[in-house]
């Protein structure tokens, strides 16, 4: 008769977590809901539909980033004992980016930090900033200001469109 501990049985294969420093837990709801129904009932692994779960929310997007970490166990080869293992932790963050309020996933300010208009923000558009590094330029649209904020190009990622609309989606970074 074999006597698994408790920890042997229940290891995670998946840590969901998000990044807003002020966190709303109802913009959650939806997704726990499309959690259940996808990866708990149906079966699906969590890494393939998550994209899919984070779009469910209206509001989760505009809100937070999210990461996805997955534990994956490695055997250690110069261990003689089978059951003794290291564990990888790979993680993904995703960050919601949309041409007006989030360029390359960085939230853009309410209001303008030079004249204070609310929501003044034009559609990003590509630029570098004066060292070169590429990433996006948003001006503010209020008449006799101007101001630019500039949003970096993230390292390494991949974009994934949605079918919502235009100029928005899921930024994927891998390796965090």
């Amino acid at each position: 008769m074999t006597c698994l501990r408790l920890g042997d049985r229940l290891r995670p294969a998946y840590t969901i977590a998000f990044g807003a420093t002020c966190f709303i837990g109802a913009v959650i709801k939806s997704f726990i809901v499309a959690f259940g129904s996808r990866v708990v009932i149906q079966g699906h692994d969590l890494g393939e539909v998550f994209t899919d779960l984070l779009n469910v929310s209206v509001e989760l997007p505009m809100h937070t980033d999210a990461y996805l970490f997955q534990f994956e166990e490695q055997m250690a080869s110069d261990v003689p004992n089978p059951s003794s293992s290291a564990v990888h932790i790979k993680g993904t963050r995703y960050s919601w980016y949309h041409t007006h309020r989030r360029p390359w996933g960085c939230p853009l300010p309410m209001s303008c930090p030079k004249c204070g208009s609310i929501r003044s923000w034009s559609p990003s558009k590509q630029g570098e900033d004066s060292s070169g590094a590429p990433g996006r330029i948003s001006t503010c649209q209020s008449p006799a200001c101007g101001f630019q904020m500039f949003s970096y190009q993230p390292h390494s990622y991949q974009v994934i469109k949605v079918k919502v609309g235009e100029g928005m989606g899921w930024i994927k970074q891998a390796g965090i």
